[in-house]
């Protein structure tokens, strides 16, 4: 008898799940409409944030003194497996805007 109610009740709610469907489809076609015309998600950015701020900090450093070549710096990372790829990252930076400078 138990099997049954849960039987009977199961059906119901797939029913109500099933009515609901169509509004439940135009909702999420209506905010995907809504997301290509604001551009949101559109695109991912390449670096992180703090990423970005940190080129910007060693690009306002470095800047006045790129051409003598005898100003230095350290940047200390928490991961080693973070060196290579933040390396790259300066050196396109550096590249890109015309310093003379080498991760």
């Amino acid at each position: 008898q138990l099997a049954s109610l849960a039987d009977e009740k199961s059906k119901k709610l797939a029913a109500h799940l099933r009515s609901q469907m169509p509004q439940l489809t135009q909702r999420l076609q209506q905010l995907g409409n809504s997301v290509g015309t604001t551009g949101q998600l559109r695109g991912v950015p390449t670096i992180s944030g703090k990423a970005h701020r940190l080129l910007e900090l060693l690009t306002t450093l470095f800047q006045p003194r790129s051409r003598d070549g005898t100003y230095r710096g350290i940047i200390f990372v928490t991961q080693v497996a973070l060196i290579m790829p933040l390396a790259h990252l300066v050196n396109e930076q550096f590249q890109r805007t015309g310093l003379h400078i080498r991760a």
